[in-house]
């Protein structure tokens, strides 16, 4: 079995291809599974107080753009098509800057959630009828909003970076596609 260890690959090579983390297909899935998240997150910050009353929307916009920003680059790949490719283009330098737009918004949004302080009277060892519950309600509000502010943040930085690798890489494909035709 010599050009031929499992299942039709050669002996002296491996499966997994290392340099597939930055293929535009891949990227492209990602990028739509982190519209995804975006969207995902937009159900729990409407139940939490984040500072801005409008970012409620802001994931809903932000991962619609993500999504079809990420389909492109996947249309683009199965079947290239030059018109196909000016919409991955543009897709993906509107993602790219509302993406940056977004990471101001949620620096403003994280800067502005209250940090939450600790109950003065709570306590391990005592019973619920004992504590205070609105203290302990706000911390655990507060702490979400945190948390999702914080997600939200996060998703979003590394859905720039992949919508920026795709940017870069889908008007480098279209001018060498310019200079050919």
């Amino acid at each position: 079995m010599p050009s031929s260890q499992f299942g039709g690959v050669p002996a002296g090579t491996s499966r997994f291809d290392h340099s597939s983390c930055l293929d535009p297909e891949t990227l492209g899935v990602m990028t739509i599974l982190l519209g995804i998240f975006q969207l995902l997150l937009a159900i729990p910050s409407y139940y939490v107080e984040l500072s801005p009353p409008w970012l409620l929307i802001m994931p809903v916009c932000i991962g619609i753009v993500f999504i079809i920003a990420g389909s492109f680059a996947v249309a683009c790949e199965k079947v290239p098509n030059r018109r196909l490719l000016q919409g991955c283009v543009y897709s993906n330098v509107c993602g790219l800057v509302v993406a940056l737009c977004a990471v101001c918004v949620y620096a403003v949004a994280l800067h502005r959630v209250p940090s939450p302080k600790t109950c003065a009277h709570f306590d391990l060892d005592m019973h619920l009828e004992d504590m205070e519950i609105n203290c302990i309600f706000d911390h655990v509000s507060k702490t979400t909003a945190l948390s999702i502010a914080t997600l939200l943040m996060l998703y979003n930085i590394t859905a720039l970076i992949l919508v920026s690798l795709l940017s870069f890489s889908s008007l480098r494909e279209l001018r060498s596609n310019r200079r050919t035709n």
